[in-house]
């Protein structure tokens, strides 16, 4: 919290900032303790619980909503060939980052459809399978080689800029920073809110950054960058194509189903009790 602001930590700190402590107790191969004894070697750290620990920390920092902080790809419920053939990308993106692959870069993704069709948790749950994919141990590692997230509403993020513009938040600029430089960054409900000028400038000098240093976008939104182009600026859609992979998720509302109709049984006590029923 900043000037009464608040501003997630993957913008205001970095990974290799923090001490991650030494053990996990649910590690079987070091029972919590936080070291191994290897033979002709002594007592080394745990990698393998320290890798566990990484990745918590990195899910912690990425900042996710609450209601999606346990978000998975294999909990994402599919009810149509495209919201299953969406499911499988995400896995086979999250895949792709694996050390080893000799992949350094992956563009992004950019899921679209209704409101309710799962592309915030599609959203979240790669956050969080990148975090486990490619968590750094903690030790000996050139961080350089960590790849970590920051969730952002767009809403949010141009509030941010806004308040930075005023002179009202000292630290915009190093939120704005970070959104640049942070290595996987989601952005939320794209085209959500009017795009003024000024919204078109600080989102279209955050796409150039990032696509200039090849750092992928993970993008929501209710409608195509067909649909887009007609809301928000072109430059700006014109970026989200070079940066990201498109990712159709069409269907029906899933949190009216989720919740048993909810919405519509209170609609009917409204309508019963003005009736005197």
């Amino acid at each position: 919290m900043r000037d009464g602001v608040y501003l997630p930590e993957w913008a205001t700190v970095r990974p290799w900032q923090h001490k991650v402590s030494m053990g996990d107790e649910s590690c079987g191969a070091c029972s919590g303790s936080g070291y191994v004894l290897e033979e002709g070697v002594g007592f080394s750290v745990c990698s393998e619980c320290q890798r566990r620990l990484g990745a918590g920390e990195l899910i912690r920092m990425a900042c996710l909503p609450r209601v999606l902080s346990e978000a998975t790809v294999n909990g994402y419920v599919a009810r149509n060939r495209e919201q299953q053939a969406g499911k499988q990308l995400v896995a086979d993106w999250v895949r792709a980052w694996a050390p080893g692959t000799g992949a350094v870069y992956e563009p992004g993704l950019f899921f679209w459809g209704p409101a309710g069709t799962g592309k915030s948790h599609l959203s979240a749950a790669a956050v969080r399978a990148l975090a486990n994919v490619r968590s750094p141990e903690w030790i000996d590692l050139d961080p350089r080689q960590w790849v970590w997230c920051g969730w952002a509403g767009v809403s949010w993020l141009l509030g941010i800029a806004r308040l930075g513009a005023a002179g009202k938040l000292a630290a915009a600029d190093d939120v704005l920073e970070a959104a640049e430089t942070v290595p996987v960054l989601v952005l939320d409900d794209l085209g959500a809110d009017r795009v003024t000028e000024f919204a078109t400038g600080v989102l279209v000098d955050l796409l150039d950054q990032r696509l200039a240093n090849g750092r992928p976008v993970i993008a929501t939104a209710n409608g195509s960058l067909e649909d887009l182009a007609e809301v928000i600026d072109g430059r700006i859609v014109s970026r989200l194509r070079e940066l990201c992979v498109p990712v159709h998720l069409p269907g029906a509302d899933y949190r009216g189903a989720r919740h048993g109709g909810i919405g519509q049984r209170w609609a009917d006590r409204a309508a019963a009790s003005s009736v005197g029923v």
